[in-house]
């Protein structure tokens, strides 16, 4: 005997759950359905490769750091093989949902206002499975472009990005830069 290889030809369909480890340090996964077809060849002398690409309908992202919170992952994120199945390439938006005064970080609010609006923060998730990037980003929703323009103004640089989504995150507000 030469050994075994096995060949498989999925189609896999929204029926099946399909869970990724994002960071095994902190427990943060992804965790949903999708469809796509890949091919998958294992041997007796250690091959295992995987091919194919993963089409997301609906998940979860388990972000777990200072903070445990669900994002939806976005409809149409993409898993893709291409050999070793570590090598994964990630492409996947999740957004969570929150409502935050923006007064006191943007001018072009009456600072006497108590009025919460929409905000999405955004974990952009990209790059290979073992060694992917998330890029964490804040978008106001349904506002007219000057106010969204200056956020993006006041979040220009990414210590400021980064200081008011987990402010966002973890209290529901923006805080003063």
């Amino acid at each position: 005997l030469k050994g075994l290889t096995l060949n498989f030809d999925l189609v896999v369909t929204d029926d099946a759950i399909a869970e990724i480890v994002i960071d095994k340090n902190t427990g943060s996964i992804l965790r949903g359905r999708g469809n796509g077809y890949m091919g998958i060849e294992i041997n007796t002398n250690g091959k295992f490769e995987m091919n194919g690409t993963y089409i997301i309908s609906e998940g979860i992202y388990e972000f777990r750091n200072i903070v445990n919170k669900d994002f939806i992952v976005q409809p149409n994120g993409q898993v893709i093989w291409n050999g070793n199945p570590f090598d994964a390439f990630l492409n996947i938006k999740a957004i969570y949902k929150t409502k935050a005064n923006p007064s006191i970080l943007l001018d072009n609010i009456d600072q006497r206002s108590n009025r919460k609006i929409d905000v999405n923060l955004i974990a952009n998730i990209t790059g290979q499975l073992l060694n992917s990037d998330i890029d964490f980003d804040v978008e106001l929703v349904n506002q007219n472009s000057s106010i969204n323009s200056e956020l993006e103004f006041k979040l220009s640089s990414e210590d400021a990005k980064m200081t008011q989504f987990f402010s966002l995150l973890i209290a529901n507000s923006f805080i003063p830069l």
